[in-house]
């Protein structure tokens, strides 16, 4: 099969098969339920539509250092620290550091 503009998608399916295996992607930039629908033109035969219903969640955000530990540091002089966040997915992450009581 091949794509055109617009999303849409041209293929044959040949006469001797009698299923086809279709993959379909569907991605978002926001959380919550997603609906998309489709429709299947099918030349000398009756169309097909379907409905796919997904559920974004949140963004998946992977930090390799858990723990800063600064260790031994003098009184009133300043260390850096850095910590490095990957957003493995399409949604937008806010990042927000505060200071805890632990």
């Amino acid at each position: 099969m091949s794509t055109a503009e617009g999303g849409v998608i041209y293929g044959v399916i040949e006469a001797s098969e009698e299923e086809i295996n279709l993959s379909i992607v569907v991605q978002s930039a926001e959380r919550g339920e997603c609906m998309a629908y489709f429709y299947i033109e099918i030349e000398d035969g009756a169309p097909i539509s379907f409905q796919v219903v997904s559920n974004f969640m949140g963004p998946i955000v992977k930090c390799y250092q858990p723990i800063v530990d600064y260790g031994l540091v003098k009184v009133n002089t300043q260390e850096d620290f850095e910590i490095e966040l990957h957003n493995q997915s399409p949604i937008p992450a806010d990042i927000l550091l505060k200071k805890s009581a632990n």
